[in-house]
């Protein structure tokens, strides 16, 4: 621990190695406290360390005092990050499993502070123990946490009969915005998983009890869900986004996680080729991991009732055409 006001405070930056959608952001929050002479360690992986390696390199250059401490995976960890979807009895495993090489790391290390993410819930216990304040890094905005939270909390999802019968959160500081949801539109955690549900619990447990939450968010944006945040919801917090702002060109944007396939400028063009509204944009999110035949499967559906997808690339480009012909010349034989 610091002993002096003339040493740095050490804040310890703890992503969650599993989605890229979440180290991205923490790896920029870690890097924006360095930038006001912080000094932080951030936590991660071999592997992941190689993604992020650039912007950090550039960091120190110019004086930051920011590096990274790599923890090796235990045994079965590799074989859980290389399944096509982790289901939540595996990552119940998988979080558990890395609490001994992390808990070990602050032992001997005693940072002045870890900000972790929402995923590791036992570093608020280990945090108490070891006498070390835990912060929790959220990725998302205020409204999701908001609204998450009025689902727990109120249960509608339960009061309706049907999985598609629209219900209303209540609870959120403006009625106004007329939130509503569906069984189907909801977290499976609060309908459907028994295991996902204790694994949330288990968060918003550890939330209640760290020294507060940071968010990738800001105050003029999401004003009345701040207030709900901290009033209602009774969490201290910080607002320290957009962060991924701290990254000033396009070059430091982009050398942050994996390589695209395809670069920016290509994408780019092709888009602005389009009319306005002709290009439907699908995300899957960090953590799928689509088998060639699903992709292609899905990308069909798509294509089946959007004027144009942009789901591949060239490749699918040039696989649909060949399909269209196929398809024409099916229909002109009377097939």
């Amino acid at each position: 621990m610091a002993s002096s006001e003339d040493e740095k405070v050490e804040m310890f930056f703890l992503p969650w190695i599993v989605a890229r959608g979440h180290m991205i952001p923490m790896i920029d929050a870690a890097r924006l406290f360095a930038s006001y002479g912080v000094k932080v360690t951030i936590l991660t992986t071999h592997d992941n360390l190689q993604l992020f390696q650039n912007g950090v390199d550039r960091d120190r250059s110019l004086g930051r005092d920011i590096d990274f401490l790599t923890f090796e995976l235990p045994e079965g960890c590799e074989n859980l990050l290389s399944i096509f979807t982790i289901n939540w009895n595996e990552e119940q495993l998988f979080i558990e499993k890395l609490r001994e090489p992390i808990e070990q790391i602050l032992r001997d290390r005693r940072p002045d502070c870890l900000v972790s993410d929402m995923f590791y819930p036992w570093t608020a216990e280990s945090g108490a123990r070891l006498g070390i304040p835990r912060i929790v890094f959220h990725v998302t905005g205020l409204f999701p946490s908001c609204c998450e939270e009025a689902t727990r909390r109120h249960t509608p999802q339960h009061k309706v009969d049907s999985d598609n019968a629209t219900f209303a959160l209540p609870g959120l500081p403006n009625p106004n915005h007329n939130i509503e949801f569906t069984r189907l539109k909801t977290q499976s955690w609060l309908t459907t998983e028994p295991k996902g549900a204790k694994v949330f619990e288990a968060i918003v447990d550890a939330e209640l009890k760290s020294h507060g939450v940071i968010i990738n968010s800001y105050y003029d944006l999401e004003a009345p869900y701040a207030e709900y945040f901290k009033n209602d919801m009774g969490r201290k917090l910080w607002l320290v986004g957009p962060v991924y702002l701290f990254n000033k060109n396009y070059e430091e944007k982009a050398q942050r996680g994996e390589n695209n396939s395809i670069d920016g400028a290509t994408i780019l063009n092709w888009l602005d080729s389009k009319e306005p509204k002709s290009v439907l944009y699908v995300s899957f999110g960090s953590q799928v991991r689509m088998a060639p035949e699903q992709f292609f499967v899905l990308a069909e559906a798509l294509g089946s009732f959007w004027p144009l997808v942009y789901l591949g690339g060239q490749i699918y480009a040039r696989e649909r055409r060949a399909r269209r012909r196929q398809w024409k010349e099916s229909a002109s034989r009377g097939i």
